[in-house]
């Protein structure tokens, strides 16, 4: 098991690195890495301190109205999304998810103007966040749909 502190640029490339592998796209690999170039100050402190990156991968921050491409770093206790606004000269932005937050999970079709399959909603306490996950994304995800099993939130299901 990685140590926290130890260095967050590999931990990010190996996640990068498990998100291609599992969707069978090198391309997942060298637009994250594209993405976190541009969010790495916001991204490296909490990778860091997890000490270890189960996937990552580029993705779309999907609002009402309103997209913006971002990485997600999903972590052992947290899912984190960072993205830096096109033209911003600001320190890029961060949303951070602790697992133990997320109430509901949902996997659905997105909007036709968006360039991917799938998109999750996480749902709970703190309001809605909805990423686009690439093709495979349900392998790397984890998610499953056995009775009593897991679910993307880390949960029961509920049949």
């Amino acid at each position: 098991m990685p140590v926290p502190g130890s260095d967050p640029a590999l931990a990010v490339a190996a996640g990068l690195a498990r998100a291609a592998a599992a969707a069978c796209d090198r391309r997942l690999v060298s637009d994250g890495e594209r993405l976190y170039d541009r969010v790495r100050q916001r991204v490296d402190p909490l990778v860091s301190a997890a000490g270890e990156v189960v996937v990552a991968f580029p993705s779309m921050l999907l609002h009402p109205g309103a997209r913006h491409e971002c990485l997600v770093v999903v972590l052992p206790e947290a899912v984190v999304v960072a993205l830096r606004r096109k033209g911003a000269r600001t320190l890029p932005e961060v949303i951070v998810v602790e697992k133990s937050t997320v109430s509901r999970v949902e996997i659905a079709p997105p909007p036709l103007s968006v360039p991917f399959p799938l998109a999750a909603s996480l749902m709970g306490g703190f309001g809605v966040c909805v990423v686009g996950l690439p093709r495979g994304a349900l392998v790397f995800g984890g998610v499953t749909r056995r009775p009593g099993g897991p679910t993307a939130a880390g949960g029961r299901s509920r049949r």
